[in-house]
């Protein structure tokens, strides 16, 4: 469905098939969807349907190691991308299809991992101090290459 944010509409859509004309959007926003997706036509759907200057903006947990390790164990659905998504594919993929200005970042590793054990503990508690010692380790390589989360977005 469709409300009005601000200036603009938010509506859930069919990523591969969106319900928009030619270079008629400003934003298109994803959490945890991207990995689910046939990069190559999701990407042609955003070059379609995206303004010039327009961005698209995604926070996805499948790209740390971990999960992708996982991935390789589990069996394989019609969606599973068939290579590696990290931030050097996308870069190039997105490339390949004419967006300008990829960027990722990675984020959360003792705060996503104790802040999900004080839930399953029942304790309803966010502690910001690992937030930020998840921004202090990530100075460094080895920890910053195994954080859970990433935050992508390009332009048109």
């Amino acid at each position: 469905g469709m409300r009005n944010v601000r200036s603009g509409y938010k509506c859930v859509v069919d990523a591969h098939n969106m319900p928009f004309k030619k270079d008629s959007v400003d934003l298109v926003y994803g959490w945890q969807v991207a990995h689910h997706l046939d990069i190559d036509r999701f990407l042609a759907q955003l070059k379609f349907v995206l303004k010039k200057g327009g961005r698209a903006i995604f926070v996805d947990n499948a790209y740390s190691p971990q999960w992708r390790y996982l991935r390789k164990l589990l069996p394989r659905s019609k969606v599973d991308p068939k290579e590696d998504l990290g931030e050097e594919c996308l870069a190039k993929r997105a490339g390949e299809h004419g967006f300008l200005h990829f960027r990722s970042k990675r984020f959360n590793f003792f705060a996503y991992l104790i802040n999900k054990l004080m839930r399953n503990l029942g304790f309803n508690v966010r502690l910001v101090f690992l937030e930020r010692l998840d921004s202090f380790c990530s100075r460094w390589k080895i920890f910053r290459d195994n954080l859970r989360n990433m935050v992508w977005s390009l332009e048109k």
